[in-house]
């Protein structure tokens, strides 16, 4: 018997021996993440890190330990030192093994003894126990005490095994950007190994804290990790400085945000500016306490030291650059605003259809297939928006602030084209040849005059008709509802261009050579109204009909330019309602306060001042189409409804764009058909393709007027076509490039 025993013991301890290197696993921690990304690394280093473990790690007594931190991106990781992961491994076997000579048998094999029996140590009574073989099913439950039967895993468990056991792999890490931390120098205390110290917090909780052995590396921590904090802080302060410059989101109550200087007196390079970072460098100076000489600078941006001796980039090199970060940034599926509409329909009448009918199972399919195509064409791919902002931070910061001739930087034209990746950009003129307004038609004394020029080249005619012909909101319509001739315009139309182009042109006043205006104003009288000398006014509209799934914003069509000048009474009118001292209650409106037009120059001085920023004001710019010949040429009777009816601009940045030019006193406004309803784009192109050439039609404006001391309407200007024929109108690309006819 003891013979027997001493055999079995010497085996059983020979196991043991030979599988605890293998069997025993260095345990993974729970909070241990995946493998960093491939963000190229900023900045790497060794550092003392405060530990902020629970249970035994909190007990330990190694409040500090040795780390290797890594910067990569937003992200700042922590690594195990080689050492760390040695004495982990012996703590986590002496942990697991106890005080036993035997901890654990692991094999899913019987230790032979002799007769087919087995013998198993117990680790608490040391006795000997003969079992017979079992099967591979056994349980835990049926071995005897102080036994741990490991369970064999397979290929399920084995695929979603935690990657812990990596040596490579970071031990945890801490987005900066994403928790919104502050960074900052803090006291060496805590038994820190060293009095430089940095902090780091998250919603006034410090989560690291960091240790460093020399000055210089905390100083270059600290700049390094500041900076993430600052790009995450100038990020969002340039976002909402570009929601509070959109007209759509501005209020009236909302708070300022301040644009950075301009880097220029000249104010054609203003331009729309971001707040960006700047390049610098960091280097300690000499004390007369403690010494410590002078270390070399440190570069802590993402540009290196030398970065100001570099020469910016030229404009081509500019150009490249935007090219570049639009091409190889990635594109993704979304549903864009313009296509939720529709996307909202197919799945309400489909969800309707469903439960209104008694559908069969072919039926149900059916509707099913048909829904899910209806919805795939609502799909379309954009740029990524995170893959251009990583494309634009990369880029050296020089190129980032070099400034075109417009005075644009590289972020303003990613972040524009970005906004609208399906509208292709404007044909580029060629350099030094900017065309004269007005240029690309004939104005015409009467409908009937042909609209030639001196050699005799076709173009489009017009002509400037009084502003009478549009019937407006009276004095007291609220309560009345009745509507009047207009009592003139305040305006009148002098030049228009009309060019046709493959894509959408949403200002045209600062391509062109606009024209010299000259008023009969007294010497030395200062203007002090808002209301430009020169309103322009954009009409642009399709020419292919609409398709579901397509990009609604953009395409070939046409765009009607009309140039505007303040007439002399409006003038008038504006230098004595904005007077100091000056009281609407006195103001004689004359015997018929029908044909006054002071309330609609009051109102359109406060139009021009509160548009730009109140979207309820934008909504008051009103359109008034009127067909003067649609019963000879045939118009069908749904569309001859609706001649006359006036309909409003709602849509800011959709439908309606406003352009302002303080330094030419222009006042630029865009109304875009694009974006309109499916019907009234069907309209449009069906008036091209079959009336157009026929038609006489006057296109009126004017601000809406909604109490009586804006009341009552005028038109702000009036604008006929005579027989337009689509093939006379110039090509946008000749017209642009100076290759076009002139009509003068």
């Amino acid at each position: 018997l003891m013979q027997s025993i001493s055999s079995g013991l010497t085996a059983a301890t020979q196991t043991v021996t030979s599988t605890a290197a293998t069997v025993i696993p260095n345990l993974p921690l729970s909070s241990t993440p995946k493998m960093a990304d491939k963000t190229p690394i900023r900045l790497t280093g060794l550092a003392w890190k405060r530990r902020g473990g629970m249970a035994k790690f909190s007990t330990s007594g190694r409040y500090w330990e040795r780390r290797r931190i890594e910067l990569q991106g937003s992200r700042l990781y922590y690594y195990y030192l080689a050492e760390d992961e040695e004495q982990q491994q012996q703590q986590q076997q002496a942990d697991d093994g106890g005080e036993a000579a035997v901890a654990m048998v692991t094999s899913t094999e019987s230790i032979d003894i002799g007769d087919g029996g087995a013998s198993v140590i117990s680790q608490q009574s040391g006795t000997t126990t003969s079992q017979s073989k079992k099967s591979s099913s056994q349980t835990a439950e049926d071995v005897g005490e102080g036994v741990v039967v490991t369970k064999q895993t397979n290929w399920f468990e084995n695929t979603f095994s935690s990657p812990g056991e990596d040596p490579n792999a970071p031990r945890g890490y801490l987005d900066l950007d994403k928790e919104k931390a502050h960074v900052h120098a803090a006291m060496g205390h805590s038994g820190a190994p060293s009095p430089f110290a940095i902090s780091i917090k998250v919603r006034g909780e410090t989560k690291w804290k960091l240790c460093f052995d020399h000055h210089h590396d905390q100083m270059e921590w600290l700049s390094v990790l500041t900076d993430v904090v600052v790009r995450s802080s100038v990020d969002h302060y340039n976002g909402l400085l570009l929601e509070q410059m959109h007209p759509s989101s501005q209020k009236a109550d909302a708070q300022t945000l301040n644009l950075p200087p301009a880097l220029s007196t000249d104010s054609e390079a203003a331009g729309t500016r971001l707040w960006m970072m700047d390049s610098y460098s960091i280097s300690s100076s000499p004390y007369e306490e403690g010494g410590g000489g002078i270390h070399p600078p440190h570069p802590v941006n993402d540009q290196d030291a030398e970065l100001p001796n570099i020469p910016l980039p030229t404009l081509e090199e500019h150009q490249q650059a935007q090219d570049l970060v639009l091409e190889t940034c990635s594109r993704v599926w979304t549903i864009p605003e313009r296509n939720l509409m529709y996307f909202g329909g197919i799945v309400n009448i489909a969800i309707l259809l469903s439960r209104s009918s008694a559908l069969s199972m072919e039926g149900f399919w059916h509707l099913l297939v048909f829904t899910n195509a209806l919805l795939y064409l609502c799909l379309v791919k954009e740029p990524s928006w995170k893959m251009i902002l990583a494309h634009v931070k990369a880029l050296p910061s020089g190129l980032l602030g070099q400034r075109s001739s417009k005075g644009a930087t590289l972020v303003d034209a990613v972040l524009t084209t970005a906004e609208q990746p399906k509208e292709p950009a404007a044909p580029k003129a060629v350099p030094n040849v900017i065309p004269v307004a007005g240029t690309s038609t004939v104005r015409l004394d009467k409908p009937t005059d042909p609209p030639v020029n001196d050699k005799d080249e076709l173009f489009v005619g017009w002509r400037s008709p009084s502003g009478d012909v549009a019937k407006v909101r009276s004095h007291g319509y609220m309560t009345t509802k009745e509507k009047v001739p207009s009592p003139g315009e305040l305006y009148e139309v002098i030049y228009c261009d009309i060019f046709e182009s493959p894509n959408r042109y949403e200002t045209v006043a600062g391509r062109v050579k606009l024209p010299e205006l000259k008023f009969n104003d007294e010497e030395g009288v200062t203007k002090t109204w808002r209301s430009p000398d020169l309103f322009v006014i954009n009409i642009t509209f399709p020419t292919t009909p609409p398709k579901i799934g397509r990009s609604a914003n953009d395409g070939p069509g046409f765009t009607i330019t009309m140039y505007c000048r303040m007439k002399d009474d409006t003038r008038d009118i504006l230098r004595r309602v904005t007077a100091d001292g000056y009281d609407p209650e006195k103001e004689d409106h004359g015997p018929d306060i029908q044909k006054s037009k002071i309330n609609s120059v009051r109102l359109m001085e406060e139009w021009i001042r509160r548009a730009p920023m109140d979207q309820k004001w934008f909504s008051r710019f009103k359109c008034v189409p009127i067909v003067h010949n649609f019963t000879e040429i045939g118009l069908p009777g749904w569309m001859s409804q609706y001649n006359g009816k006036p309909f409003l601009i709602k849509r800011p940045g959709v439908t309606g764009f406003i352009h302002q030019h303080p330094e030419l006193s222009a006042f630029e406004f865009t109304v875009s058909f694009y974006p309109f309803p499916y019907l009234a784009r069907q309209a449009i192109c069906y008036l091209k393709d079959n009336f157009f050439q026929k038609i006489v039609a006057t296109c009126c404006f004017t601000i809406e007027g909604r109490s009586d001391d804006e009341l009552p309407e005028c038109v702000i200007a009036a604008f006929q076509f005579c027989y337009p024929d689509p093939k006379n109108a110039v090509k946008a690309d000749d017209f642009f490039a100076g290759k076009s006819p002139r009509s003068f």
